[in-house]
Parts: C-alpha cells; structure tokens; sequence
C-alpha cells in the first residue's frame, strides 16, 4: 500500500486526489497511539491554514467570479490542512515507508526519464505510452515541471538517507540520488533544476560545523560549475530563458515561458496595487485577466498568475498573504522543533521555491503531491520529536 500511494504520487490528478483522500481517512481512522491525543487542529499550520481558508470564503463578497468557480478554486487549497493532519495522526512507520518508496520511485522515473531520449533515437518513435509513462516521462505542461520538482526532491531526499546511512546501503541510496538527477538533467526543465540547485545549497548550509559548511558549499559550486562548462543543453536552457526575459517587450515573448512570466508578474502587481488590502475576492484572477490578456493570444489561455505569493496576494490581498506566509512560518518550525528529519525541510524549501514559479497550492497537480510529501517527512516517532 505504501508503495501504490508513493507512486499515485506521480499520477493523474485524480490518483493525486485519492492518495490524499486515503491518506487523510488512514491518519483519522486509525491514529497513532504513541503520544498523548489532542486535536490536530491545535498545531500552528492547522490553524493558519483554517483561517486563511475562512477568509478566502468571506472574499467571496466581493469576487467578480461566479460561485461555483470560487468554491472550486478553494476547493484546491483544502489540502493545505493536509501536513498538519498527518504530521500529527499518520503512524511513523508508515511514514517511514513512503517516504523510502517516493525516493525508489523518483530513482526509477529518473533513470527512465534518461533512458527516454536515446531509446526513441534508436527507435525513431517514441515507445507506446502508458498511464503513468504519459505523467512522468512523456509527460507535458504543468505535469512535467511537477514531474521535474519531485525527481529533484527526490534526489536530494536519496542523498540525505545515504548521508545516515553505511555500507552498501549507503551506496545504493547515493545511487538512486544520482539517478533521479540524472533523470531531471535529461528531462530539460529549469524549473527543477533551480529547485535541485536550491535544496543542494540548503542542505549544504543547514548541517555541521561551520568549517563542514564551508566544504561542502565549496564542492557544490565546483559541481554546478563542471556541469555548467561540460552540459551544453543546461547552458542552452538557461540562455534561452534571460534571452526571453531580456525580451520581455516584445510581441515574440508572449509565446515564451519566462516571457508569459514576466508579463504575468507585471499585470498580477497592477491588479494587487488596485486593491491591496483584500483583494479582488477567491477566483477573481482568471476573471480580471480576461479582460486585460490580449484576444486570442497565448497570454489569454493563462488561468493562473503562475506564481503563488501573488495569486493569494491579487485574490486575498495582503490580509490573504499574510495569513499564508504565517502558515509557512508554523511549518517551518515544525521541522525544526518537532521534527529531526532533514527530508521535512527540504519538502517545504521546494514548495516555497516552487511557488515562485507557479501557482503551486491553487494548481493540485503541484499542490497535493508537494504537501502530502511535507506531511509525510514531519510524522516522527515520540524520541525524535522529543529532540
């Protein structure tokens, strides 16, 4: 079972949907039973996220968007309760095991991923998709960027384990930590690859002694600088995307991703300034945006701000920003305070770095994956949470 929800993970959204779903009736049906019972509700995230949920409906009031959009737009930021519950309820050994099967299968869909490109050359066709081939490594839009966070958290989670472990146990968790990074490199998305380089740093800077520190930030520079000098296609990424930022004016850069960002980041903050203090009301973005995209362009067909901090900030203004960043806060002290487990905080580094770049909570192609996997690294048995 642990398994089957590990890899729902990198599924549909629906299988997204419903390893959450059995996620959540598993830690309120069955809890653990090895500390002291109180409401969940009491934790710090819980409780922020309950009130940024209520202030979302009350913003209602005063949204352009129709009902039934803006209770499916809430809809999706349910799961932020999602951590809370299951860093309070799941069974550690549960937690344990998912989180060692998410880690095998970000190796796996990282080593196919690498694979991909030299098998269809040799077959000159891409081989027959399946389910979960179609959302992993043929995968397209935004399944692919979530496709290339989670083989970055995965890599880094891997590497984390080999960092604790020893013996051939040590080799074989470094291993699937290359392989989930090689399978992002050969993926050929930026989004993952500023995610990677992020969690690496953090990682880096956050354990041992100042002079360990120093070392290992040392080692990672002379890494990403021989992968910079010997990966063509990274360098190419890269410079295609300022060469698209630098372009940022022109009618060409609407057909570009860092372009369609750049004037989504530039009308997203016109909006908020109009109404700075509540916002526009719960699905109001995609609604102003029709009427400010240019007709029949590819800026029209955008249904998010493709940046999380200023899709809460246009629709919830900055009372909604607030309440999300206090949110942040709580979780990052839960994997300080409450949790001896480094996997905890790199789950939430992407999931504040990803939302930068997309609209990661209102998205659950993002959102689901990236919280349950935050839930998941903060369950810890009584002794470590105890430390």
């Amino acid at each position: 079972m642990a398994a089957l929800l590990a890899w729902s993970l990198w599924g549909s959204v629906t299988l997204k949907w419903m390893a959450a779903l059995a996620l959540a009736m598993g830690a309120l049906l069955h809890p653990r039973t090895d500390r002291v019972r109180r409401p969940w509700t009491q934790s710090g995230g819980a409780r922020w996220a309950l009130v940024l949920l209520v202030w979302m409906l009350i913003s209602m009031a005063w949204s352009a968007a129709s009902v039934t959009a803006a209770l499916r737009e809430w809809a999706h930021y349910l799961p932020l309760l999602l951590p809370a519950l299951l860093a309070d309820r799941l069974s550690p050994q549960w937690a344990s095991r998912l989180r060692a099967h998410f880690v095998v299968s970000a190796a796996l869909v990282g080593l196919a991923t690498a694979v991909a490109g030299p098998l269809t050359a040799l077959l000159g066709a891409q081989p027959g998709g399946t389910m979960l081939l179609s959302s992993t490594v043929m995968s397209e839009g935004n399944q692919r960027i979530a496709t290339s966070l989670l083989l970055a958290l995965g890599s880094v989670w891997a590497l984390q384990i080999a960092a604790t472990s020893s013996g051939t146990r040590r080799v074989a968790w470094a291993l699937a930590g290359l392989g989930s990074a090689w399978g992002l490199l050969n993926q050929d998305r930026r989004s993952g690859m500023v995610a990677l380089a992020v969690l690496l740093v953090i990682w880096a800077i956050s354990e041992g002694s100042l002079p360990r520190r120093l070392m290992k930030f040392s080692g990672l520079l002379l890494l990403f600088g021989s992968i910079w000098v010997s990966s063509s296609q990274v360098q190419g990424r890269f410079q295609e995307g300022w060469h698209e930022l630098e372009n940022a004016d022109s009618p060409r850069a609407v057909d570009t991703s860092w372009g369609q960002r750049a004037a989504l980041t530039e009308g997203s903050l016109h909006m908020a300034q109009a109404r700075p203090l509540a916002g526009w009301g719960l699905g109001s973005w995609e609604v102003w945006w029709r009427g400010q995209a240019p007709p029949n362009s590819p800026l029209a067909r955008l249904r998010t701000a493709h940046n999380e901090y200023l899709q809460v900030l246009t629709q919830q203004g900055l009372v909604g920003l607030t309440l999300l960043l206090a949110w942040g806060v709580a979780m990052a002290r839960a994997t300080t305070t409450a949790c001896a487990v480094p996997q905890a905080r790199a789950a939430l580094v992407l999931l504040a770095v990803g939302a930068l770049f997309n609209a990661v909570l209102r998205d659950s192609v993002f959102g689901l994956p990236l919280l349950i996997v935050l839930g998941v690294s903060l369950s810890q048995p009584p002794a470590k949470a105890a430390q």
